[in-house]
């Protein structure tokens, strides 16, 4: 089922971020944080899936946002920020360039 089809049937589970990070950064963010990471990414040999997650996600957003005109994601949990796959990727990686990192230091 498509993100629009989900959202014609189930409009409370769908929510169309316009904005940014959490709703709170203006949505142009994404695209200079693709850029520079797309940059680290060609410097860079030591974070490759690492990187390749954040891309993939940062790149589905993008297009989420051309598409719809924001980024679609699930309110799935009450507590939870409404996130998507796309968030959970960019999430994913980062915490494992954050675990690679210092498991070298030790």
């Amino acid at each position: 089922m498509s993100k629009l089809g989900i959202k014609y049937f189930f409009p409370k589970l769908v929510v169309l971020n316009q904005n940014g990070l959490l709703g709170i950064f203006p949505w142009w963010w994404g695209g200079i944080s693709l850029f520079i990471i797309g940059l680290w990414f060609l410097r860079e040999r030591t974070y490759n899936w690492e990187l390749c997650l954040i891309l993939a996600g940062g790149v589905s957003n993008l297009l989420d946002r051309f598409l719809w005109g924001g980024v679609v994601d699930f309110p799935i949990f009450g507590f939870l920020p409404a996130f998507n796959l796309a968030d959970l990727m960019i999430d994913l990686g980062i915490i494992l360039i954050l675990f690679k990192g210092f498991s070298k230091n030790l």
